[in-house]
């Protein structure tokens, strides 16, 4: 991702943490699935994120759909968007 023009790479805070999605995980204990993706995309906004990459589709749409449903302007891209060009803003 660095070697594409124009496009500025940040870390959250805890990159180290789960999304929450993990699928029937996300089925059986959706409190705690939920918390965990509000607690990842809480973190970007903080960090005053305006897109999100990551190479795991199902985590992008856990914290898409979380992202939309509080009302944080955040877009989420699958890696190869970007390295194909795809990614509009």
């Amino acid at each position: 991702l660095k070697l594409v023009d124009g496009l500025e790479v940040g870390y959250a805070t805890r990159r180290d943490e789960c999304c929450g999605f993990g699928g029937t995980y996300s089925i059986w204990d959706p409190s705690c699935s939920g918390q965990q993706g509000r607690d990842k995309v809480s973190d970007y906004a903080r960090n005053g994120f305006k897109y999100v990459t990551s190479q795991d589709m199902s985590c992008m749409i856990h914290q898409q759909t979380i992202a939309r449903k509080n009302g944080l302007d955040l877009k989420m891209f699958y890696i190869t968007e970007i390295l194909n060009g795809d990614a509009k803003p």
